[in-house]
């Protein structure tokens, strides 16, 4: 028995070390009509390495039964300040049903005055006042 508990408790301080230790922190999240979005920071607590990433999550509208989620991943300040430019070029179209405007991931229809945002095959549609808080949001996230 006293093998055992020894051999125990070797394993665990020497499988410990392998396995490294990671500290996640929520730094602000929101939630705008469809939108979830959190801003959050991984610390790599072995080698003192620190991750900023920010996660906007909305549910395919194409679906009410199931879940099927579409995402926007940034983990990267330029590809975030791209996307806000690019969200910011669909803002004059949503005010005019007669213009149909796409970039990027963004669409505003002629026939609708909402966003559409599509991740692949997935996609969901804000409100301009939706929009407009979302932009607040992701202007103020913290990424390198």
């Amino acid at each position: 028995m006293k093998k055992l508990i020894f051999f125990i408790l070797i394993s665990g301080i020497l499988i410990n070390p392998i396995f490294s230790q990671k500290v996640t922190k929520t730094l602000s999240e929101a939630k705008f009509g469809v939108m979830e979005c959190k801003n959050k920071m991984d610390i790599d607590v072995t080698n003192n390495d620190t991750t900023y990433f920010v996660t906007n999550y909305f549910q395919n509208e194409h679906y009410t039964t199931i879940i099927d989620r579409g995402s926007l991943f940034f983990m990267r300040k330029e590809k975030l300040e791209k996307t806000i430019k690019e969200i910011e070029m669909c803002l004059p179209y949503m005010d005019v049903k007669t213009d149909e405007f796409s970039v990027g991931d963004f669409r505003v229809s002629s026939k609708f005055k909402y966003l559409f945002i599509s991740d692949d095959d997935k996609y969901c549609t804000m409100s301009k006042k939706h929009v407009i808080k979302w932009l607040e949001w992701l202007k103020q996230t913290k990424l390198p």
